[in-house]
């Protein structure tokens, strides 16, 4: 018997006898060879864990209660001499007379504190699993920030079943002000604190910003002064740095208005939640600044487009073949075509004087030095009448994006329409200087519809 796992007693409780066996002494921590009179010396060198001394009676007494059940065993804790805490188990028999009176008490006790940690472990894992479900959940739901933010507090405040979840911005112990971007609070705290104001920085604010930085870990309980935990209401706080890439850290905190220990599992899940609330930040962040550059150039775009369109000088954009993309109003105007009739037309088609011996000569000047200016002759119909042959002055300038894919942008000036602004130009290195501005306004037009535009686009 003293070689089995499980230590063995027996208890007269008429005369209070009690035997142990040798093992029962090295569950319980005891010296080799202790031996006790009674039990209530036995209870007096057993030291009981203070949460579960009263249910350890309490089952005690009702396994030996008069008309009781033949047999019981349950759970309890105890404080060994060293200090060490061990869960024990215990399992036995009472023996009882015709009337169903106790005599006699006889069980085994097993130290079962490593099966107690493993299942804790497994709870704990398992909880941690589940809440990051819930986390990530939260963070897939929406690419806004404020949505996505706001669901992840919610999710804190219940998985750590505290009074306030709170994201703050910036977490910089230099910044003059910071302010609550998102929160959630439980109903019995009141509502929100101070979501959406600009809070002045406080030297206590400072102290906990440069704490958080200062370490990647989760910090508990920083420093609070009194009559802001009065106020606030907060008796425990765990607090951590989010960095996102991109932008300023933030500050993710929990607190309880209530005292309380954070265990390891949930320090490290909070931990582990600041790390995915990070990566979720850097995401959204992104996305949001890719849609406002995406609007800013479009309206940039549409600027632009409403500038060509007005020009008083004919824009035509080629591709590498030299064929018509994309023209503006003046070109329509200036060869009596419609857009949608230019778009498609080889150079040419828009030139009397194009032979391909000029045009390879005029496109080898135009790789090389990325502009070419020359002269050409044809005949058009402006308004549906029929004209005689015209000069044109055109300009031709190659971009070399990738999104234009070396298309080149052409700018033509008819000598006969734009008399006026001649006159206005009064000397040849102004023009050229005006025109080098419609150049280079060209190559903006390449750059935005080299791919876009097709045939019939309005």
């Amino acid at each position: 018997m003293d070689a089995a796992d499980e230590g063995h007693y027996d208890l007269n409780l008429d005369s209070g006898e009690l035997f142990i066996s040798e093992r029962l002494n090295g569950v319980y921590g005891f010296a080799p060879g202790t031996r006790f009179a009674n039990r209530g010396e036995y209870l007096d060198m057993v030291r009981l864990y203070p949460e579960d001394a009263d249910k350890y009676h309490a089952d005690l007494a009702a396994a030996v209660a008069d008309g009781g059940p033949e047999r019981f065993e349950f759970g309890f804790r105890i404080v060994r001499p060293s200090g060490e805490v061990r869960w024990l188990w215990t399992r036995g028999k009472v023996t009882r007379d015709a009337e169903g009176r106790a005599h006699r008490r006889t069980g085994v006790v097993a130290d079962v504190t490593d099966q107690k940690r493993a299942e804790e472990e497994r709870r704990a894992h398992l909880w941690f699993l589940q809440s990051m479900d819930r986390i990530n959940r939260a963070m897939q739901r929406s690419n806004d920030v404020e949505p996505m933010t706001s669901g992840v507090m919610q999710e804190a405040l219940e998985i750590f079943a505290c009074d306030r979840a709170a994201l703050i911005y910036p977490c910089d112990p230099d910044a003059p002000t910071f302010r609550t971007v998102m929160e959630h609070t439980s109903p019995e705290y009141g509502g929100a604190v101070s979501l959406g104001l600009d809070l002045p920085a406080s030297p206590e604010w400072v102290e906990v910003a440069r704490r958080a930085l200062h370490h990647p870990e989760a910090v508990v309980d920083p420093g609070v002064v009194s009559g802001r935990r009065e106020r606030y209401h907060i008796a425990s706080t765990l607090a951590i740095a989010v960095r996102p890439k991109g932008d300023r850290p933030y500050l993710f905190a929990v607190h309880s208005a209530r005292s309380r220990p954070w265990t390891a599992a949930e320090v490290r899940l909070f931990e582990e939640i600041a790390r995915r609330l990070e990566d979720a930040l850097t995401s959204v962040l992104a996305h949001r600044n890719l849609l406002a550059s995406q609007e800013e150039l479009r309206t940039s775009e549409q600027r632009f487009r409403t500038f060509v369109d007005h020009a008083t000088d004919a824009f035509y954009l080629y591709d590498d073949e030299l064929v018509v993309r994309d023209v503006n109003r003046q070109a329509c105007e200036t060869t009596g075509y419609t857009r949608e009739e230019l778009i498609g037309m080889h150079v040419s088609q828009l030139s009397a004087s194009a032979t391909p011996e000029k045009i390879e000569s005029q496109w080898r000047r135009l790789v090389e030095h990325g502009t070419e200016t020359y002269k050409s002759f044809r005949s058009r119909s402006v308004h549906g009448l029929s004209t005689a042959a015209a000069a044109f002055s055109l300009s031709l300038s190659r971009s070399t994006s990738p999104s234009a894919s070396g298309a080149s942008s052409g700018c033509s000036r008819n000598s006969a329409l734009h008399r006026r602004f001649l006159k206005r130009a009064r000397s040849r290195k102004r023009r050229r200087a005006f025109f080098a501005r419609c150049v280079r306004r060209s190559n903006g037009i390449s750059a935005l519809f080299g791919r876009s535009i097709r045939k019939g686009a309005c």
